[in-house]
């Protein structure tokens, strides 16, 4: 049988500074992964090298990808 240690609160919190700046980055990341998505749902992302699905085969003909869903 292993035995088990008992469980205790972390003596020591993180500072306010680095937990502002790690709250704020996580919630900004997550608000452009969001925006990102309903813009491209709404098919309103223009052909760009930044964002889309950017394969030879997609690029190669509109069959392969809509013009205004995949970069040209």
């Amino acid at each position: 049988m292993i035995a088990s240690l008992p469980l205790r609160a972390a003596e020591e919190t993180i500072p306010l500074g680095p937990l502002v700046l790690l709250t704020l980055t996580t919630a900004g990341g997550a608000l452009l992964l969001i925006v990102m998505g309903v813009m491209g749902a709404r098919r309103r992302i223009r052909p760009n090298d930044f964002f889309g699905i950017r394969t030879a085969y997609t690029r190669s003909s509109e069959d392969a990808c809509p013009p205004r869903s995949c970069p040209r």
